[in-house]
Order: structure tokens, then sequence, then C-alpha cells
């Protein structure tokens, strides 16, 4: 509103990294099919195709940008088996990836 009182100090204030952020992940969680957690990382199996092949980077590099504490690891096995995503970082991010993935969590 015109007459919020700290409009000029967020006057120019742009979202759209947080947003765009936040739309990979969405794409990321969807791809989700399992997931282990353990005390300070999370490992999601991930359904892989091209779509998540085209998202993964960026959402990638999204989250390092909002969180550079926390690191991302792909695993691409030999053989069978699901493609990994091993995400470790501060308690408190983890907590808040593992509301999201609700009852695909296991351990």
């Amino acid at each position: 509103p015109e007459d919020f009182p700290f409009l000029e100090q967020i006057a120019g204030h742009d979202d759209s990294a947080l947003l765009e952020g936040a739309r990979l992940q969405g794409q990321v969680m969807a791809a989700v099919t399992a997931a282990w957690s353990e005390e300070e990382r999370l490992i999601l199996a991930l359904t892989w195709d091209e779509a998540l092949q085209g998202v993964i980077v960026p959402f990638i590099n999204a989250q390092r940008a909002v969180m550079p504490a926390a690191s991302y690891a792909l695993s691409f096995p030999a053989g069978a088996g699901p493609v990994t995503l091993t995400i470790t970082g501060p308690p408190a991010y983890l907590a808040i990836i593992r509301q999201r993935l609700g009852d695909r969590l296991r351990g």
C-alpha cells in the first residue's frame, strides 16, 4: 500500500529468484519417490526423466543462493536403482524439506 511506513526502503526489492527457487523445488519434490532421513542429511530417490534433468541443476543453484551452508550431491548408480539427491545442511533447513516430503520420508 502507498502508506506503508517502509515503502521507500523496500522499493526495488526483487523476490523473483526466491519465487523461481520455490517453483524449481516444487518440480524436484514432485519427482521424489522415497526419501531417507539421517541426522545431518536427506537422501531423495528421484524419478529421473527429461523434465527433471532440465531443472535439477537450476534447482541446486537456486538453493545454493538462498542456503549456502547446504550441499547437494547427485548419484547415478551403475545398473539398477534410482538416481538420488543427497542434501546435507543445517537442521532447520533439513526440517523444512522433511516436512515437504511428508509420507515419502522413511527412517
